[in-house]
């Protein structure tokens, strides 16, 4: 239950990624992942820098998400 929790906000945040940024949705899926487990390669970089606030709250909520899916 839990690991499907984090697999809906990575996948839903991969559909936003893919509209405000000009990605597929597998680069998508796979920038919010390496993101939200905090591991941030740095490969996939977001340039449109108007919805900042935007993917700076999907990142925050993120990783309280993932933080409470590991400790749960």
């Amino acid at each position: 239950m839990v690991f499907t929790i984090l697999l809906l906000y990575i996948a839903c945040g991969a559909i936003l990624f893919t509209f405000l940024e000009d990605w597929t949705y597998m680069d998508s899926f796979y920038f919010c992942f390496i993101t939200l487990t905090t591991v941030g390669f740095g490969d996939l970089v977001p340039e449109h820098h108007q919805y900042i606030l935007l993917m700076l709250l999907y990142i925050g909520v993120g990783l309280a998400v993932t933080t409470m899916c590991i400790d749960l």
